[in-house]
């Protein structure tokens, strides 16, 4: 892979160049000036320096200026360097430390850390371009060598052609969704305050991937095209995830149609509802599922890609957890149904393992900021209640998907599984028994690590938007290995059926997000109405409101559910949390209306001054209560 003439005559100067590149790689990983994390950074820079100091591999040889031949290294280098930097200038920039040593020096905290992470940035950049380079070109070798779909006179598409046909497919699955262009949950406060604050989950690269597709730390509504992004992302993702499963690069339409579930799925179209978050949840998607690209190459280039994979994944989206475990166990259960070597099939395993753990390791301890409240949290609970919150949490997430589905989609779902199973016998190469006991224990892993780690925590995250790994993961890795090439007409048509299904409900989604769009708009704009024609609003003087009730879903949504029951937790009230009475007040500029926090306003005995079918208003001239029937 290398020449003679890329291998630097002084080895030990480049390998202390690399150790110093990679040390300031981590500095700016450093999330905050927490004892933790700082101590654990250095740790993990002396163990590092360690290894490097004793390898023997050419990369670590390699003289650094020959990577920056090409320059795209050194360009996306730098975008890297940059969008770790953006993250360490908000951390440092408030540090407690870092103002007072600025206090002490009489200068702006700004000129301290703004000159030492530039210096940290173009030091990241040999680390990083090297990286780049060696894991294209590896990634780049194991393509040419993959082979062609060997197909009996059908269609076979190339991976590039396959990346744009999915693309155009999950386009046309989410389009009642971009008509309806729906103001989503946290869309609404960040549309109009323009933060981030995707640090409160520890997404740090939220904060600097959006401040980059904005280009502005100051973020704006520019829906479709943060929808867009997801869609190519994810489609690169599922593209990936064939050339892994099927170790080649061409595709059937069959193989492209068992790839909708993916992110056509009732759980990740509540992710795309979101304009803001959408790209860094399909990010997470992929991150997940491009470590596995190197699964051919050396087992510590192997275990570096993951771990990096698992930083990035952690960073945006946490509920991509268990899309990684997932592909590694059916990719073990693949290759001893092939007769591949087992030592082959442990090495792969320890080593997938071990980049996984290192990985969340390195984000819980150096990353990860601890986050504990009502909603979620990601505390263990005590080792003598583990195994009981395990299963009560099992007990939850199962008890939801039976829940969200209709009979008829978890019919179809679990014809699936079972064409999985017969589809692995008929694949095999090994005794048809074995085969069908460890097909089954695959499907059974898989769905234990479908949810990745949320059972375990004490409070996990039961929203639907967090359980794609089951309907989106799970089921397309199912559907993929049944609608193979190989595999008899019958038992392809499982995973085709689901992800008719599932594409089918896109549009009913998006149809019922337009309609309590509009139903929303009604009812606030029957309230608006009769604000203007109250005497509290002409004058000068502020008038505290509130807003109390909720108007619940759409008459029309409401008769969706009844069939498609996921839409009770994927459609919901509109005016709750900032967007109930602050949100109201900003977005419609409700003339001399504030918002007291500390006022309840329903304990007061206010006069009723208006009643109608959809609301009441009671007023005392000075505090305006708008209460939702």
């Amino acid at each position: 892979m290398y020449g003679r003439e890329e291998l630097s005559m002084k080895p030990v100067p480049a390998k202390i160049c690399f150790i110093i590149s990679s040390a300031a790689v981590l500095f700016l990983m450093v999330t905050s000036d927490r004892v933790v994390p700082l101590v654990t950074c250095l740790g993990v820079v002396v163990l590092l320096a360690l290894l490097i100091a004793k390898s023997k591999d050419p990369l670590f040889l390699t003289d650094p200026r020959s990577v920056f031949s090409n320059q795209r290294y050194l360009f996306v280098s730098l975008l890297i360097g940059g969008v770790l930097g953006i993250t360490s200038y908000i951390t440092w920039i408030n540090s407690a430390a870092i103002q007072q040593f600025a206090a002490f020096l009489g200068i702006p905290a700004k000129l301290i850390v703004a000159p030492l992470l530039l210096v940290c940035i173009l030091a990241a950049i040999p680390c990083v371009a090297t990286l780049l380079f060696d894991f294209a070109a590896t990634v780049k070798n194991d393509y040419k060598e993959a082979p062609c779909l060997v197909s009996s006179g059908r269609p076979a598409f190339s991976a590039g052609r396959s990346f744009a046909i999915v693309a155009v497919l999950y386009l046309v699955g989410i389009s009642s969704m971009i008509r309806a262009n729906y103001a989503y949950g946290d869309d609404r406060w960040r549309a109009f305050e323009g933060l981030r604050n995707w640090e409160n989950f520890s997404r740090f690269l939220n904060n600097s991937l959006s401040t980059l597709i904005h280009t502005s730390l100051h973020i704006t509504d520019i829906t479709p095209l943060t929808q867009g992004l997801a869609i190519l992302i994810v489609a690169l993702a599922g593209v990936l995830l064939l050339y892994v499963v099927y170790g080649r690069k061409t595709f059937s339409l069959w193989e492209l149609v068992a790839l909708l579930p993916l992110a056509i799925n009732p759980y990740f179209l509540h992710c795309f509802s979101f304009k803001f978050d959408s790209p860094f949840m399909a990010l997470s998607i992929l991150a997940a599922v491009a470590p596995l690209l190197l699964r051919n190459s050396t087992p510590w280039k192997y275990v570096l890609a993951i771990v990096l994979g698992m930083l990035v994944l952690c960073t945006t989206y946490q509920a991509s957890c268990g899309i990684f475990p997932m592909a590694v166990v059916l990719l073990c259960f693949r290759m001893w149904a092939q007769n591949k070597p087992g030592k082959e099939i442990l090495h792969f395993l320890a080593s997938s393992v071990a980049g996984f753990g290192i990985g969340l390791g390195i984000f819980r301890l150096i990353l990860m900021l601890p986050f504990t409240d009502d909603y979620v949290s990601s505390s263990l609970p005590p080792i003598g209640e583990f195994f009981p919150t395990l299963c009560n949490n099992f007990a939850r997430y199962i008890s939801l998907i039976l829940s969200d589905h209709t009979t008829v989609s978890l019919a179809v779902i679990l014809l699936l599984v079972i064409a999985f199973w017969v589809a692995a016998c008929i694949a095999s190469v090994q005794k048809k028994l074995p085969t069908l006991c460890l097909a089954v224990l695959t499907t059974i892993l898989m769905f234990l690590l479908c949810f990745g780690p949320f059972p375990a925590f004490e409070i996990p995250s039961f929203d639907a938007r967090s359980m794609y790994g089951f309907a989106g993961a799970m089921v397309t890795l199912l559907g993929i290995s049944t609608a193979e090439e190989l595999q008899p007409v019958a038992l392809r048509i499982p995973a085709v059926v689901i992800a008719w299904m599932f594409f089918v409900f896109s549009f009913v989604y998006g149809n019922a997000l337009d309609a309590q769009k509009e139903y929303a708009n009604f009812r606030l704009s029957q309230v608006l109405c009769d604000l203007n024609h109250m005497e509290e609003f002409l004058g000068d003087e502020p008038v505290t409101i509130q807003f109390d009730g909720a108007i619940g879903q759409a008459p029309l949504v409401t008769q969706m559910a009844a069939k498609y029951p996921v839409l009770d937790r994927i459609i919901f009230d509109p005016f709750t949390g900032y967007y109930k009475t602050q949100g109201i007040i900003k977005y419609y500029g409700l003339r001399n209306a504030v918002e007291d926090s500390s006022i309840d306003l329903t304990t007061l005995d206010l006069p009723l001054v208006k009643d109608t079918m959809y609301h009441a208003l009671y007023s005392d001239g000075e505090h305006v209560l708008i209460e939702f029937k």
